[in-house]
């Protein structure tokens, strides 16, 4: 079927995807990291909306796209990492992807079947404890040029890692990766040693397409960790047992302030206390996610 001018012209620059599991959506003024992805779509008529259907997700995004036909009815979107929205994923427990254009980020992979899942250029590991560090879910998901940041606990698991302590900052692609001392106030096993001493893990802030995002691992509410500022998404660990009460953690999301607060690692307890707690602070977007 040929595609005329008039047909190629009513292309509207809308994305439509389906989201399971759920993705909070961020607009992104960057081009960091500058890439380039590229979908091929069957055109079947007149269209005025252009449908991709993934696997993984449903998000609605506006991007700018040029458009090319040729004798096959095909329509090529080119989508830069400028008109690309940033995304951040959660999809289970402790694990997060974050993707921009096509540069791919994965925060303790673990738990999933990720055979189909976007490679990773970078991945970051909090600590060693098992639920955080997959070597498995790892290996599923690297490919030629895929960067590893870990802290020096985990590096007899991971050598291939770059290691990272609290109080550092990396940088991979243009995106920038801090450290901070993650670690347990109170909560201790039954020999009586904390459950993470403090030196074991980190959390992170990961600074990408210009929005700073906290990934806090396990830890109770540090003073490191009070004392961040300009967070734009704080997830926080609720499960009360190795880290903070849902309690706790409303009261950290409150020292922190950040503009949105996705509570995970809960294990048992009710991501939707902490939001109850932050009613009084309209300030913070509690976003809902069951990420046991």
């Amino acid at each position: 079927m040929s595609v005329s001018s008039s047909q190629v012209a009513a292309l509207l620059a809308v994305v439509a995807l389906l989201a399971a599991g759920g993705t909070y959506l961020l607009m992104s003024s960057t081009t960091e990291p500058t890439t380039a992805s590229t979908a091929t779509i069957t055109q079947t008529s007149t269209v005025t909306t252009t449908q991709i259907s993934t696997s993984t997700a449903t998000k609605t995004q506006v991007s700018t796209i040029t458009t090319t036909t040729t004798q096959t009815s095909t329509t090529t979107l080119t989508k830069t990492a400028e008109a690309s929205s940033l995304e951040v994923t959660p999809l289970g427990h402790a694990t997060v992807m974050i993707t921009l254009g096509e540069y791919t980020i994965y925060v303790d992979p673990y738990g999933i079947d990720f055979s189909t899942s976007p490679k990773a250029d970078l991945i970051l590991i909090t600590h060693p404890h098992p639920d955080h560090l997959s070597t498995s879910s790892i290996q599923a998901l690297s490919k030629d040029g895929t960067e590893l940041i870990a802290p020096e606990s985990a590096k007899s698991s991971l050598p291939q890692a770059i290691t990272i302590q609290a109080g550092e900052e990396k940088s991979v692609d243009g995106v920038k990766v801090k450290a901070v001392a993650a670690y347990n106030l109170e909560r201790r096993n039954q020999r009586g040693d904390l459950f993470h001493p403090e030196g074991f893990g980190v959390a992170y802030v990961v600074s990408i397409g210009g929005k700073n995002i906290l990934f806090a691992g396990d830890t109770e509410c540090t003073s490191e960790i009070q004392s961040l500022e300009d967070i734009d998404i704080a997830f926080l660990p609720i499960d009360g047992v190795y880290t903070m009460t849902p309690e706790e953690a409303a009261q950290c999301y409150i020292e922190i302030m950040p503009k949105v607060a996705i509570p995970y690692h809960q294990n048992r307890e009710d991501p939707n206390q902490v939001k109850d707690l932050l009613t009084s602070t309209p300030s913070i977007k509690v976003e809902i996610y069951q990420l046991p």
